[in-house]
């Protein structure tokens, strides 16, 4: 297969994703996308970054990651984040949990984000299943076309069982 990878948010300038716990989601999609990557090729499977690290514009970044998607023939296009919005920075001893998202239920892409979003859960994380999201990368991309949140950045339970084990994650994803 031909798989692009978007490591979500842009290292500097607008759309530099969420913080938590003490951790940036660009950093963290970089760091899993890129052992996602290492073991996809290991497998067999092509890769194109679709990763955008700079921009001025949210909207433009936005565009140049389906530029990036759709100036190849891919089979499927993956973008990895983390969600945010629960501020559980201590701890309650509930997760939040993990989703993915795509454009519809239709989708060529619905089968791989049920299988990724029951792994990740298998890892401990609360299973919030497979949503249907008007994100522009998943409008937007020609190739069948999800995102992951992987997790809640800014919940410590869940981030508590992704440290535990980014390698166990990854090999979810794959």
């Amino acid at each position: 297969m031909i798989i692009g990878i978007d490591c979500g948010h842009t290292l500097s300038g607008e759309g530099t994703g969420a913080q938590g716990c003490g951790y940036k989601e660009q950093n963290l999609t970089r760091e899993l996308g890129e052992v996602v990557t290492q073991m996809l090729e290991r497998e067999g499977h092509t890769v194109v970054n679709c990763t955008v690290d700079k921009s001025y514009n949210n909207s433009q970044q936005l565009k140049d990651r389906v530029i990036l998607a759709n100036r190849q023939k891919l089979d499927l296009f993956v973008s990895i984040h983390f969600n945010a919005c629960v501020n559980d920075q201590v701890g309650n001893g509930k997760t939040t949990g993990t989703e993915v998202l795509v454009y519809s239920t239709t989708s060529k892409a619905k089968p791989y984000a049920d299988r990724i979003v029951k792994n990740i859960s298998n890892l401990g994380l609360k299973n919030r299943g497979v949503k249907t999201h008007n994100a522009y990368v998943l409008k937007n991309t020609n190739a069948p076309a999800l995102l992951i949140e992987t997790c809640f950045i800014d919940d410590r339970d869940d981030m508590n069982i992704y440290l535990k084990s980014p390698k166990n994650v990854a090999k979810a994803i794959v």
